[in-house]
Formats: structure tokens, C-alpha cells, sequence
């Protein structure tokens, strides 16, 4: 479980009727949040016992799984087993543990039909500050004017953005 990052749902998850009920939509989401993103291996501590897991699968026990969801165990219950009515999920009954597949885990998942959004385009706002701010950078540093060739020091307490000629007076 300790994987970070993130999963996606299918907008049409929306729209299903069997998902309908706030819980039920909470219960399958955790489902397939814990589900194995890749194939590995897991150890079940109460089997004691090294369990492969596929992509799309995840071990459970219904007492952890409601603790988690914060519901009482006969109502995931319940609930699992309308998932399993709809063919949301399939579950293998194991001694200590529940195995669970998420049905069509790889549905909309697969790397080619991986829609890649364009870059967002820049807010009007967002650009005009970003312009607004380079021009003032621009403005409150002028250039600094070059270096008498003939050694003439101008002093170091003058205003560096003021040049004098020759005769020392201010242009």
C-alpha cells in the first residue's frame, strides 16, 4: 500500500449506474487505488505467505478494508458484493485474506491511448505580468556607460546614470 503518485478513473465510472450510491463509488475508488499498478509480490503476514499479484489485483481482509473505508464490515460487504453483481470486481476467497481483481483495470490505461493534454496555454494575466515585470527590470537597471579611455575618474559618489564630458559638467 505505501505507493505514492497518483491513478486515474475512467470518466465513465460517473455515469455508472451501479456506482451510483456515494459509498459505493468511495469503496470501488479505495479498490482501485490499493490495486497493484504493476505485477509484484506481496507478503500476507496473517497467511504467512508470499502472494503474486497481477496488475489490477489487490489482497485484503474485510475487517482492514472497511477500517480503512471507516464503514462497518456487513456494509462492505454489501457493497463488495454488488460490485461483483455488476462485474466491477471479482474476488478468490483464501484462507486469512480476500483476493480482489478489478475487472477491465487496464480499460483506458494503456500507454497508446494515453491522451497527452497540450500544453495549457498562458492567461492573458499571467503573460501580461510576466511582460510588464521585464520591461520594469529593464527600466530601474540602465546600462552602465563605459569606462573613460583616458583614465578620467569621475568620481565615485557621482550618479551612475548621469555621463559627464570632459569638463566635468553633467550632460
Amino acid at each position: 500500500m505505501g505507493d505514492q503518485g497518483f491513478m486515474k478513473l475512467p470518466r465513465e465510472l460517473i455515469d455508472n449506474p451501479h456506482l451510483q450510491d456515494p459509498e459505493t463509488f468511495f469503496v470501488y475508488a479505495r479498490l482501485r487505488a490499493r490495486a497493484a499498478w504493476q505485477d509484484r509480490e506481496d507478503y500476507v503476514h496473517k497467511a504467512k505467505r508470499v502472494v503474486s499479484l497481477k496488475r489490477g489485483q489487490l489482497w485484503t481482509t474485510i475487517r482492514q478494508f472497511a477500517g480503512e473505508c471507516r464503514l462497518d464490515r456487513s456494509k462492505v460487504h454489501r457493497i463488495l458484493n454488488r460490485l461483483k453483481t455488476a462485474t466491477l470486481i471479482e474476488t478468490q476467497d483464501e484462507t486469512a485474506f480476500t483476493l480482489i481483481t478489478i475487472c477491465n483495470y487496464d480499460e483506458n490505461r494503456t500507454e497508446k491511448n494515453d491522451v497527452r493534454h497540450p500544453p495549457r496555454q498562458e492567461t492573458r494575466h499571467a503573460r501580461d505580468t510576466d511582460k510588464e515585470l521585464q520591461e520594469s527590470q529593464e527600466d530601474s537597471y540602465p546600462p552602465t556607460p563605459p569606462a573613460d579611455a583616458g583614465g578620467n575618474d569621475q568620481g565615485s559618489n557621482s550618479d551612475p546614470r548621469s555621463v559627464k564630458d570632459r569638463s566635468g559638467s553633467a550632460r
